[in-house]
């Protein structure tokens, strides 16, 4: 069954997320564990895949329709492949125990050149002098760590500045396809804060707040969250200068919507029909643009600040129950940042 025809067919989204699981992306990747794939062709399959899973909206972005599911497994196209890649190499090591030496030695070769580049693009010449890549089920699964800023060590452990150190060999099976599915969405989360300025200052996602969120959420409710988180709507000034409505002001309220956040915070008429009173005293203005597209990113360490960052003084929330929900402790008035 093609992408394009299950897009179309009458049935619930969570029955065409068992399809592509479970039927399409197996047969997709077939041995893209031991080739490079093409990179054109993967990102034609990831968009159809987003056509069928995400809101249907040319604006919308892949991020949203990606993460916003229920679904622990990602199927992003460009997340399976690293995650079969490195399951690949785990379950060779597990059932031929002597592979593991001749892994450790292809890693310590590919590590050899690269110090020999000098930090510049790998390039390996044969001796006719002919440019080689790197290529096998190792070569390829280092070239994906590589796009996450991560690396495969001699000692077969997968190394990223910002994250715990991943250990091909002795991770639990599960544990590890999840850590690495985690480390190869970075690419993705990158790629779109980069391109919408809704997720600008968005560096990670948070999938498992967004799992909790969404677990007991009717399939209408979770196709508008969908679209809300993938920026798939039309602001008012949009629509105005496609020719669609005479001026920029919401058709709910009135008011001047120049931003896709207008709707979920700051329209007047959608904001008095909230259940939570405490929603209504957060000032939306402390809220990252992510966030206020429903988008969580990742806490930060800190205690004495916001699950995003900011200090008491930087927020102008003034309710107790608001600030206490945006992460603020009690006392965060009179808390000072660790020295």
């Amino acid at each position: 069954m093609s992408l394009s025809k299950l897009r179309w067919i009458p049935i619930s989204k969570q029955e065409k997320l068992q399809i592509i699981e479970s039927n399409i992306l197996p047969s997709a990747l077939y041995g893209i564990e031991m080739t490079g794939g093409c990179p054109s062709v993967a990102k034609v399959l990831q968009s159809a895949i987003a056509d069928v899973i995400g809101a249907r909206a040319q604006r919308r972005s892949q991020l949203g329709a990606f993460e916003v599911q229920k679904k622990k497994k990602d199927l992003d196209p460009e997340v399976a492949i690293m995650v079969r890649r490195a399951a690949l190499l785990r379950r060779r090591m597990d059932k031929f125990p002597h592979l593991e030496e001749k892994i450790k030695a292809i890693v310590e070769r590919y590590e050899e050149v690269d110090k020999e580049c000098e930090g510049k693009e790998f390039d390996v010449h044969d001796e006719e002098g002919v440019t080689l890549k790197r290529a096998g089920p190792v070569g390829f699964f280092m070239d994906n760590l590589k796009e996450v800023q991560a690396r495969l060590t001699i000692g077969l452990d997968i190394e990223h500045d910002e994250e715990q150190r991943i250990s091909l060999k002795h991770a639990p099976w599960q544990k590890l396809q999840e850590d690495v599915q985690e480390l190869a969405k970075k690419k993705r989360s990158g790629k779109a804060a980069q391109e919408r300025e809704a997720y600008a200052e968005l560096q990670e996602v948070d999938s498992v707040a967004i799992r909790a969120a969404i677990s007991k959420r009717s399939p209408d409710e979770l196709n508008i969250i969908r679209h809300s988180a993938s920026v798939a709507g039309w602001t008012a000034a949009k629509k105005q200068e496609a020719g669609i409505q005479e001026d920029n002001r919401c058709q709910l309220c009135q008011q001047v919507e120049n931003n896709h956040a207008h709707m979920q915070w700051k329209c007047i008429a959608i904001h008095s029909k909230r259940k939570e009173t405490y929603m209504k005293k957060v000032n939306p203005e402390d809220l990252p643009k992510h966030l206020l597209m429903g988008m969580p990113g990742m806490m930060c360490k800190e205690i004495h600040t916001t699950f995003w960052g900011r200090t008491f003084g930087e927020t102008g929330t003034k309710d107790k129950l608001a600030r206490a929900k945006m992460g603020l402790p009690k006392d965060a008035a009179q808390a000072s940042p660790p020295p």
